[in-house]
C-alpha cells in the first residue's frame, strides 16, 4: 500500500491519536479501504 499526502487534524493530540487508533474509524479514512483486520 502506498499512501501520500498530508493532512492536519484540528483536535487535541490524545484525542486525535485515540481515534486513529480505531479501526472502524482508520478503515474509514484510509483511501480504498474495504477491510481492516488486526492481527
Amino acid at each position: 500500500m502506498d499512501v501520500s499526502g498530508e493532512y492536519v487534524f484540528d483536535g487535541p493530540r490524545p484525542l486525535v491519536w485515540e481515534t486513529l487508533l480505531d479501526p472502524d474509524v482508520l478503515a474509514g479514512v484510509l483511501p480504498g479501504c474495504e477491510k481492516l483486520e488486526l492481527v
